[in-house]
This record gives structure tokens, sequence and C-alpha cells, in this order.
């Protein structure tokens, strides 16, 4: 007796034609849509390069560090030509008098205004009269006192009496402060003075005084 043929199972290899089809369709798909982002980054105009002017010219010859000194000559000039007001400060915190040179003649202005007030807060201690007032500032006070309009063509130096780490926080703080807003404040250019940074010199030895080494 003859065996028969197996039977073909459809069943298996129509799936593996269906997961074939699927797979070429969705690569078609894959393709279509790169084609197509392709073709739209092509058509959309690409922003124009950032242009850097190269210059040119005698300016594109000038040395930077020369300018440099060209500029700090033309603000040590502006300075030179501003009055020097002296304005001594007192490690107490308070403002004790005005230097200038009048007419070629020294001139001294003995004032005695307070910086620094005393709160009862002890956790404070002093404030400093210029953070509540601007009108209370050091610059405000010395303009006051000469009686300017204003000290655009004044170089207040402010000479304290005692080194800058050796006077309280709120009259350290507060006089850096009015320096930086002296400016703004006044139109004048202050700078504040440590003795010690000053280079202070020495007190010098009476040369009449006996001397006493053994």
């Amino acid at each position: 007796m003859r065996r028969g043929r197996p039977l073909v199972q459809y069943s298996t290899m129509t799936s593996f034609l269906d997961v074939l089809f699927l797979l070429v369709f969705a690569t078609l798909i894959h393709a279509a849509d790169l084609a197509q982002k392709a073709s739209a980054a092509k058509e959309k105009p690409k922003p124009p390069a950032a242009v850097v002017p190269i210059p040119t010219g005698p300016a594109a010859t000038i040395d930077p560090e020369r300018l440099r000194k060209v500029a700090v000559a033309e603000i040590l000039a502006g300075l030179e030509s501003r009055q020097a007001i002296v304005v001594r400060v007192g490690a107490d915190g308070r403002l004790r008098q005005l230097e200038r040179r009048q007419d070629g003649v020294p001139a001294v202005t003995p004032v005695d205004l307070p910086l620094v007030e005393r709160v009862p807060d002890p956790d404070i201690a002093l404030v400093y009269l210029g953070e509540r007032s601007p009108d209370l500032r050091l610059c405000s006070l010395v303009r006051l006192q000469l009686a300017v309009p204003d000290l655009s063509n004044k170089i207040v130096i402010v000479a304290l009496d005692q080194p800058l780490d050796q006077l309280t926080d709120a009259l350290a703080v507060g006089l850096q402060h009015d320096v930086d807003r002296c400016t703004g404040d006044q139109r004048g250019v202050a700078v504040l003075l440590d003795p010690r940074a000053a280079g202070a010199a020495e007190p010098t030895p009476d040369p009449h005084q006996e001397d006493k080494t053994p």
C-alpha cells in the first residue's frame, strides 16, 4: 500500500508572506518619509552666515596696548585738572575738617559732622547715616561745606586717622559705599586712603631730644 503525500501546511506559508509584505510596506513608507524631509530641507532657505567685519585702514594697525596707555593718560590728565579736597575722618566716625588749596594758599575748613549714629539695638550698635539719607553721605556733606553745585571738578581724598580694618564695621563699609557713590551722587571722584596703604611715614625723631641710650 502506497503512502500518501504529506499535506502542505498553507497556514505557515501564508503567515510568513504576510510578515514579509508588512516589512516591505513599512520600509517603503519610511523611505518615502525620509525623501520628503530631505526635499523640504533643500527648499528651506538657510540663514545667512554672520559676517565679521575685518578692520581696515590706520585703525587696524593700532596696538591695543598703545590704546590702553593713551586711555590711561587721558584719565590721569582729567584727574590732575581736578581740585583735590582732603577730607579728614576720625576713628570716632566724625568728619573733622576739609583741606584744599585756594588761590595757591592752603585753606582748612574745620567741621564736626557725624557720619555714624548709635542705636539702641545691641546687635547693630552703630549705623552709617549715609545709608539712611543721600543728603548725609560724605560727598554731599563736602559739597555743602564748599557751597558748590556739585563736585564735577573735585577729587575727594578721604584720609583716615586709623587703618580701615581698625574702624567699626558701620563706618568702614559706609565710607567704602560713599566713595563708590560719589560720582553718581555729586559727579565727583573719591578715593579712600588707608594710612598703611598710603605708606604713612613713621614719626621723625626730634633731633634736639637727648639720646638716652645707655
